[in-house]
């Protein structure tokens, strides 16, 4: 009897834990103990409770829900296993660095599982939905700097080599304004908006307006990232969205002329780093830049082809290398292997959710679009914010996956 008292208790202080997890994802800085110590985020102190909650409390509940979608998790730890293959296999199991890269390939996992087992559909929305506004009225007060916001506010967030040239090249000069927002950085900010962007996209029946309003939001936010690798994702999952149902082209216009607009007016106010995108030499400029930086880690590869080298991040600091891209970090830290079996991830996921929903509910087609593209160019799982965000969104795939299944 005491255990059944118990159970709704600690079910609603799993999601409270989940919640406050979510809002400091979306809105908190990361607390920072000691320079010596990484940061941490809300999700790594409420992470070893909510498994303790699992383990001790729903247990079998647990694995009766997760069970359906077996295929991915044994995918997703199939990956997880090679990159303790690789520490070991370099002989670093003592190097706990290391080991915090493993926790946070079991943190995102962990996190779809928690909210999939937790949540409704219904109750996650009324979550986030208040999270996103809040989160796009901080970027607001950042990108127009009002009350003195980059100086006493944004700081906690973004590093002094963003935020020093924000709204400035590198002479010091006026130039265009890249949004930073919670995530602190331009790139992975136009990653949160496009997750977003992915909830609100498909028309919603019990809530028509709120969504195109929600949408709005969401592109008017990454507009504001002015994030090349951003709009292209941006511009092809619209694309798909259109493809995937004809009939939904009114709606497609709808977005793409206000998106039209929003550039237009940022245009006027001189923010013109996406029109990049139609320069051959500033594109060129970028990519060369990322080249080098790939080409160093192709230089380090011959001996770690299969396994990789391990997360071993001295190596990359002593080399001054930045990935700038998830395909080429996974290489170098746990060989072809681990892409190979990141990729069998995203390929079951494709199969399993992103097809069967397509034409429904296009969200997991789309998880899959940004992060795959997005990983091009960018870290995405490396920020514990974005893993969390994409994490939660990939927890309504799987919702909308049920539904349709129960509907057939």
């Amino acid at each position: 009897m005491g255990g059944e008292i118990k159970k709704p208790f600690v079910v609603q202080l799993s999601q409270l834990l989940l919640i406050l997890s979510m809002v400091g994802a979306m809105l908190l800085p990361p607390l920072r103990i000691a320079d010596s110590f990484p940061a941490l985020e809300v999700s790594d102190i409420a992470f070893p409770i909510l498994v303790l909650f699992i383990l001790f409390f729903f247990r079998s509940d647990f694995i009766k829900r997760v069970t359906k979608h077996r295929q991915i998790i044994f995918a997703f730890f199939v990956f997880i296993a090679l990159t303790v293959v690789s520490i070991l296999g370099n002989g670093r199991w003592a190097e706990l660095r290391d080991w915090f890269e493993v926790l946070k390939y079991l943190k995102l996992i962990g996190f779809i599982g928690f909210i999939y087992f937790f949540f409704t559909k219904r109750q996650l929305l009324r979550i986030i939905v208040p999270l996103f506004i809040l989160a796009f009225i901080f970027n607001l007060l950042h990108y127009y700097n009002i009350f003195g916001f980059n100086s006493i506010i944004e700081p906690f967030y973004a590093a002094p080599h963003h935020l020093d040239f924000f709204g400035l090249n590198s002479l010091g000069e006026p130039a265009t304004k890249r949004a930073l927002g919670v995530l602190g950085n331009p790139n992975t900010n136009g990653l949160f908006f496009l997750s977003f962007m992915l909830l609100f996209l498909p028309k919603s029946t019990a809530y028509p307006w709120r969504n195109t309003v929600l949408l709005g939001i969401a592109i008017t936010g990454l507009l504001l990232c002015q994030t090349r690798t951003g709009m292209l994702t941006y511009v092809l999952v619209l694309l798909v969205f259109y493809l995937s149902n004809p009939s939904n082209w009114r709606r497609s216009i709808q977005i793409l002329l206000f998106s039209i607009l929003i550039y237009v007016g940022l245009s006027l106010m001189g923010n013109l780093y996406l029109n990049s995108l139609a320069n051959p030499g500033i594109l060129k400029s970028a990519g060369i830049g990322r080249l080098e930086q790939w080409q160093k880690i192709i230089d380090a590869m011959p001996g770690h082809w299969i396994i990789g080298h391990a997360p071993e991040k001295e190596y990359f600091e002593r080399h001054t290398i930045y990935s700038e891209s998830e395909y080429f970090l996974l290489l170098f830290r746990y060989g072809l292997l681990g892409v190979l079996a990141f990729l069998l991830f995203w390929a079951l996921w494709l199969k399993n959710y992103a097809l069967k929903t397509l034409r429904t509910n296009p969200i997991a087609f789309f998880v899959a679009i940004v992060y795959l593209i997005g990983a091009i160019t960018n870290n995405p799982l490396q920020s514990p914010k974005i893993a969390l965000i994409l994490g939660t969104v990939m927890a309504v795939s799987l919702f909308e996956t049920d539904d349709q299944t129960n509907k057939n």
